[in-house]
C-alpha cells in the first residue's frame, strides 16, 4: 500500500528499535535482508537462534549502540538467549561477508563520555557494520552529541549511507527517487 500511494526509494528501507524493539530490528535485518537496507538497533541483542538459520541472505548494514554495563540486554550477551555484543558483531561482519580487518577508535561526546566505536566497512559492496560501545553505558536511548551532532542524527547519518539497490528488481519508477519525512521536527528531504 504504501509504495504503490507514496514515494518510497525501496532500496533505502531502514529500522531501529530500543530494547526488545532492538532485537526486532536484527530480526528484520536477516529475515528481510532483500528490503532492509540498515538497521540501528539501540540497547538490545542478537537472538542467538538466528546463528543457526540458513536462508538466502542479502546484504543489511548494522549499526549497534550498547552500553558497557546494560543489566537488562548485558554487553555480554544471556547463554541461551542473546549473543554478546562482540559475537553479534562477527555474525554480522561474516553474513555480510565483510573481508576488511574491523578499525576501532574512541570517541569522546561533547560532555566527556568515551565511546569505543568500531567500523568494518566494504565500500564497494555498500555495506557496514558499525558499533557504538557507550563506556560505562545502560539500557537506554541515548541523549549525547558527538562532533555537535545529537544521537538522532547520528543514527539517521548512520543508516542513511547504506543502500539495497542491487537487492532490488529492475523496473524502479522515477517517483521512487526520494522521500520526505520528519526527524525530530526537522523536515530532511533524502535524494
Amino acid at each position: 500500500f504504501l509504495k504503490e500511494n507514496l514515494s518510497i526509494d525501496s532500496s533505502k528501507i531502514y529500522a531501529t528499535g530500543y530494547s526488545n524493539g532492538a532485537g526486532l530490528t536484527y530480526s528484520l535485518a536477516f529475515h528481510l535482508s532483500s528490503k532492509i537496507a540498515a538497521v540501528a538497533p539501540v540497547s538490545g541483542s542478537l537472538y542467538e537462534y538466528i546463528n543457526d538459520q540458513k536462508i538466502d541472505f542479502k546484504k543489511t548494514s548494522i549499526i549497534n549502540f550498547n552500553g558497557e554495563n546494560d543489566y537488562e540486554r548485558p554487553f555480554e550477551g544471556i547463554d541461551g538467549w542473546f549473543n554478546s555484543v562482540p559475537e553479534s558483531i562477527n555474525f554480522w561482519i561474516e553474513s555480510n561477508k565483510i573481508s576488511d580487518k574491523p578499525i576501532v577508535k574512541t570517541l569522546s561526546t561533547e560532555t566527556g563520555e568515551e565511546i569505543e566505536y568500531l567500523e568494518a566497512i566494504d565500500i564497494e559492496n555498500n555495506v557496514g557494520v558499525e558499533s557504538y560501545k557507550i563506556l560505562n553505558g545502560g539500557h537506554d536511548w541515548y541523549d549525547f552529541t558527538l562532533n555537535g551532532k545529537p544521537f538522532n542524527q547520528i543514527i539517521w547519518d548512520s543508516l542513511s549511507k547504506y543502500s539495497q539497490k542491487e537487492n532490488l528488481s529492475e523496473g524502479k519508477s522515477e517517483s521512487d527517487s526520494s522521500l520526505t519525512f520528519s526527524v525530530d521536527q526537522e523536515e530532511k528531504k533524502v535524494e
